[in-house]
């Protein structure tokens, strides 16, 4: 992979699994990578071991890819005989956080895909999106909603 300095990064669920490994890789080569995690101190604490074992200051965080199934300690948390059971058999049937990185780690930091926007990837190929994610009416809606969300005023772009 290339050298990825003077790159931007955010990684979303960064303090666990694919996202810890994805934003480790990145900031080894040289990006600046922005950690999203819902729990301050373990995100904090995940940056500090990030900017430690990469030499790398310039890894942060902020508060909240679909890879597939991938053993990390997602869902570990919830409790009941349906979680248990699952919690048994994820470990024999899902990717390690490693091969789940791979994705997004290829999607950040591949030159073949530097100009690529808008396409659905699984395994560092292009795939066939559901249905919904290419309806306008349901694009309107998020952007609608969003928009509320976040105070912006102004209006949808013309192509979705």
């Amino acid at each position: 992979m290339k050298n990825m300095k003077g790159k931007i990064c955010l990684i979303t669920g960064g303090t666990n699994g694919i996202g810890k490994v994805t934003a480790q890789e990145l900031a080894q080569m040289g990006t600046t990578v922005v950690i999203v995690g819902r729990n301050a101190e373990k995100t904090a604490r995940v940056v500090a071991e990030i900017r430690a074992a990469t030499g790398n200051e310039n890894v942060d965080m902020l508060n909240a890819l679909h890879p597939g199934l991938v053993n990390t300690g997602f869902g570990k948390n919830n409790s009941g005989f349906l979680m248990k059971l699952i919690g048994a058999v994820v470990p024999f049937i899902a990717r390690s956080p490693e091969k789940g990185a791979e994705t997004s780690i290829y999607l950040a930091a591949s030159p073949d895909v530097h100009i690529v926007t808008g396409k659905y990837f699984v395994d560092s190929k292009v795939a066939q999106a559901a249905a919904q994610a290419a309806d306008p009416t349901v694009a309107k809606k998020l952007w609608d909603v969003s928009s509320v969300l976040v105070k912006l005023t102004d209006t949808m772009p013309a192509a979705v």
